[in-house]
């Protein structure tokens, strides 16, 4: 069943990146880096990823991070 919450924007602190925990909807997770915590492109690259995430029906297996 999936969980009505959305995964947090956070500080990966061994990084010094933002990251965010997608559950997989079959019991496992995945970390996803979005750049540079508390820069704008990481909040717009967690923005595509929950929205892509969402889209999926909130499974996010079929979810690549974006190559730049």
């Amino acid at each position: 069943m999936p969980s009505d919450r959305v995964p947090s924007y956070r500080h990966h602190k061994q990084s010094g990146q933002a990251v965010v925990t997608l559950p997989d909807g079959l019991g496992g997770r995945r970390d996803v880096l979005l750049g540079k915590y508390k820069s704008k492109e990481s909040r717009q690259e967690y923005a595509r990823i929950i929205g892509a995430w969402e889209a999926a029906g909130a499974r996010s297996r079929s979810l690549s991070p974006r190559r730049t």
